[in-house]
């Protein structure tokens, strides 16, 4: 009962969550062993735009590729979120918090805990993922380089 109340709860906090917050509920959720199927697709989808969202800066023009143009605002439904995510159209916000070498190897685990696998997943996403281990495979640690070649997607 614990844990419904929880998950229903996560999508409207996820939408005000920083970078930090965000890979700690993917990783929490997988060292948890929940399981990405049995997650409600308001959680999942909320999930997937909040790693967009604050992987926007991946590259120089990540802005361009994977937000909307107009979308500055946050989202107000979660049918927008859905809608968002699977159409490669994330709503961004003003905050500047930013993904980190630490965070894309705690996502990347807890994702992989949660036994996602690549067809489960929007585009968009599966382009984040590249993205992201490009841009910090030669900054990370060694715990965190190895923990995301461990945490490889099936």
């Amino acid at each position: 009962r614990c844990t419904q109340a929880l998950l229903s709860i996560l999508p409207r906090s996820l939408r005000h969550m920083n970078e930090q917050h965000i890979t700690t509920v993917v990783y929490s959720l997988g060292m948890l062993n929940v399981d990405w199927s049995t997650l409600p697709r308001t959680v999942t989808d909320g999930i997937l735009n909040g790693l967009l969202r604050i992987g926007r800066r991946v590259e120089g023009s990540y802005e361009n590729k994977y937000v909307a143009a107009a979308a500055k605002h946050a989202i107000s439904s979660p049918s927008s979120i859905t809608d968002s995510v699977m159409n490669s159209e994330i709503y961004t916000y003003a905050d500047e918090e930013e993904l980190t070498s630490q965070g894309l190897s705690m996502t990347l685990y807890g994702l992989s805990k949660m036994n996602v696998q690549w067809n489960m997943l929007p585009e968009t996403i599966i382009k984040w993922q590249r993205d992201s281990i490009r841009r910090f495979c030669s900054s990370m640690s060694k715990p965190q380089l190895s923990t995301t070649i461990v945490s490889r997607l099936r």
